[in-house]
């Protein structure tokens, strides 16, 4: 019996160590398969770029392989960290950030999102938006004749300033004609986002890549205190003055119109004078011509001082006995 117990001891002894053994190789492997499972964070993404367009920036990137989703970091000011105001779950390589502030810059970063938490941000980008524009430049309401304007008037030339939206687009200008509650009509040298100048820039000022640039950049004064009256197309004789639009066709008598304001030479003829002389051809297009007529009567004394002197349509040139109209301008809509 004493013979049976010394042997179960090793025996038993054996068998402990072969499945302690066992249990030590099983916890070796399964910490070894644990280890090869365990995601990591991903690389940066590549080829991010940004484009500004107006109230907001698009941003696009190269897509990162076994990225769940991405997060956009941002700030106002160079610099962006992980610590920047972030906007995750982007489930795209691509992202527009929209309801910014016109004129605005902005800065970015992007980092890919997978089951380890974020990844290593991109190189920073920036980009700036657009300028807000419209079609329509309002201005005060000013009647002439049966026609009642509530938008500026804007003259056919476009021409490219040379300076460039600082989201890269041309910049152009084009003189604009505009009248105020206070009676004053103005020409503006008003900038354009584009080549026909039809969308004007609404703001007071341009970001360009020269710095910020006034909008409009010139104004030139037509007249103060405007009064609108009806013209004949007759002398006080009788006879009739020739006059004719920007396109060269008759005007009919009665259909000219004068622009009468506060005068710059008071002691020439009086405190009046004819700023303008202006055709109402239709409610999209008027043909003008401006300038400084002093004389209002042709019989007896030039002294002007009630709009109502200024009875006929006068010459472009002193004695020339025609008048063209060199404006054709056409109603901001």
């Amino acid at each position: 019996m004493k013979i049976f117990l010394y042997w179960l001891v090793p025996i038993v002894s054996i068998a402990v160590l072969v499945s302690s053994c066992a249990k030590s190789d099983d916890s070796s492997t399964a910490s070894t398969d644990n280890s090869s499972s365990e995601a990591t964070t991903l690389s940066a993404p590549s080829g991010l770029t940004a484009n500004g367009g107006a109230n907001q920036i698009t941003l696009d990137w190269t897509a990162v392989s076994g990225a769940s989703s991405y997060t956009v970091f941002w700030d106002n000011t160079t610099g962006v960290s992980s610590s920047s105001t972030a906007i995750t779950s982007v489930s795209t390589d691509n992202y527009t950030h929209s309801s910014l502030d016109n004129g605005t810059t902005n800065y970015y970063k992007v980092a890919a999102v997978n089951s380890a938490g974020t990844g290593s941000l991109s190189s920073e980008v920036s980009s700036t938006t657009n300028q807000s524009v419209s079609s329509v430049i309002t201005m005060a309401s000013l009647t002439i004749g049966s026609q009642t304007y509530t938008n500026a008037y804007k003259w056919t030339t476009c021409t490219d300033t040379g300076a460039l939206e600082a989201s890269g687009g041309n910049i152009y200008y084009a003189w604009v004609v505009k009248y105020y509650d206070n009676k004053s009509l103005l020409w503006e040298k008003t900038l354009f986002n584009n080549s026909s100048c039809t969308n004007a820039y609404t703001g007071t000022s341009v970001v360009t890549n020269y710095g910020t640039q006034s909008n409009p950049r010139e104004t030139w004064k037509i007249g103060d205190n405007i009064t609108v009256i009806q013209l004949s197309n007759y002398f006080d004789n009788g006879t009739a003055m020739p006059a004719f639009d920007n396109d060269s066709n008759t005007i009919d008598n009665g259909s000219m119109y004068g622009l009468i304001a506060n005068s710059d030479n008071v002691s020439r003829a009086g405190p009046l004078l004819m700023a303008g002389q202006i055709y109402p051809k239709s409610d999209n297009e008027v043909h003008a011509s401006f300038g400084s007529w002093y004389a209002c009567l042709f019989s007896g004394s030039d002294n002007c001082t009630s709009p109502d002197n200024f009875t006929r349509i006068q010459d472009n040139v002193a004695g020339e006995n025609i008048l063209r109209l060199e404006y054709k301008l056409s109603v901001m809509k």
